[in-house]
């Protein structure tokens, strides 16, 4: 029974081709999404499959000249050449939303070269203030009804809120698996925790909720008396879809035991309140309740003079709140090249990580396992500094 759960994550990140066939043949549809504003309970409602849709890291960019330009998002250009190499042709739709203009641009690309049965595409506001929600809960209710045209099935309010439910569920496992990180050291390990997140992400909600169960229940028989924890990091910023990025850094001597990341912590802070207009709630929570660069929270009213810090407070209070509870040394900042919304943000995580006296370095990578070597040497030679 040892290593049953992580080790059947692992098995699942590893073969997730494998899982989607055996979907397919069960007679499920796959809708394949790359931004945190999609929202998923509609997917699931009309008996569906969301599907996250990861770059490759491993795989050559051949083809994605002829959409994109080299200086270009890396992840994109990933994105744009697995799609033209036929690689994403077992998907039944795509499920896409504004979380950047880089990926607006390229998902445009990608339907426009590559004829998917079904495409959505979901604007998002680049604010969270009453007259945005209205604005994203009209997009929300526009993907519920092409989505249920292309099903050819209405969703009714207990099937969406029982669809909440599970995804509720799912979200509070996950926050219960990060808090099994709060221990010196953490009970599982960056990489044995982007495996899992990864995994329930390329499957159904009920069945990614039964493998969070089983690695809770492992982790909590795994024994760690006398082991010594090392330099706790928390990592920020752009996307990390292949877990060898987070074994370099640990391998360098730290403990990742706390992310601020689209494939880790974002999609799972908070939950869909069930009471209401539920397409209005889901709104809420995936434009509200979605902590990334693409939407921008302020303070709000407050004195005359414009207070940076009260702003900056206010946008990365959960930020803090990680440091603060997972007793953090230190944080890792690292971004793609070319991803304008986290290089826009990076500015002020710095300015506020000074104000909060916490140490941060900041690591660009071109999205490559040649990212590997010169992320070890900036990472080792930040320990170095908090040890």
């Amino acid at each position: 029974m040892a290593n049953r759960g992580l080790a059947r994550a692992r098995e699942i990140m590893g073969a997730r081709q494998e899982r989607v066939d055996a979907l397919q043949k069960e007679g499920k549809k796959i809708i394949g999404y790359m931004a945190l504003h999609v929202p998923l309970e509609i997917i699931d409602a009309v008996g569906m499959v969301p599907y996250r849709l990861l770059g490759d890291i491993r795989e050559p960019v051949t083809e994605a000249d002829r959409g994109l330009p080299a200086a270009f998002c890396p992840y994109m250009r990933s994105m744009l050449d697995l799609t033209l190499k036929g690689k994403l042709d077992f998907l039944d739709g795509l499920a896409l939303a504004h979380y950047c203009d880089a990926q607006e641009k390229t998902v445009r690309i990608m339907t426009s070269m590559v004829d998917f049965p079904f495409s959505h595409f979901i604007d998002v506001p680049t604010t969270v203030h009453d007259y945005s929600l209205d604005f994203f809960t009209t997009q929300v209710e526009d993907f519920k009804k092409t989505l249920e045209q292309y099903a050819g099935t209405t969703v009714s309010d207990d099937r969406l809120r029982q669809a909440i439910d599970v995804r509720n569920e799912q979200r509070a496992l996950v926050r219960e698996l990060y808090d099994r990180k709060k221990s010196t050291p953490p009970a599982l390990s960056g990489r044995e925790t982007l495996e899992v997140i990864l995994s329930i992400q390329s499957l159904p909600a009920e069945e990614g909720n039964a493998l969070l169960r089983e690695v809770l229940d492992e982790v909590e028989d795994r024994d760690q008396q006398g082991a010594e924890g090392k330099v706790r990091v928390l990592v920020w910023g752009s996307i990390i879809d292949d877990p060898a990025y987070l074994e370099v850094i640990e391998s360098s001597g730290a403990d990742v035991v706390i992310d601020d990341l689209d494939g880790g912590t974002r999609p799972y802070t908070t939950d869909v309140e069930t009471t209401g207009d539920l397409v209005r709630q889901l709104s809420k929570k995936y434009l509200v309740g979605t902590s990334t660069p693409r939407t921008v929270v302020d303070a709000g009213e407050g004195p005359p003079k414009k207070d940076n810090i009260r702003d900056l407070a206010a946008r990365f209070k959960h930020v803090k709140r990680f440091i603060d509870d997972w007793n953090v040394d230190g944080v890792l900042l690292q971004s793609v090249r070319y991803c304008d919304p986290h290089g826009y943000e990076l500015v002020d995580v710095m300015d506020y990580m000074r104000h909060l006296e916490v140490p941060a370095i900041y690591v660009e990578h071109n999205y490559s396992e040649g990212a590997f070597a010169p992320l070890r040497t900036r990472v080792e030679a930040f320990i170095e500094t908090l040890e």
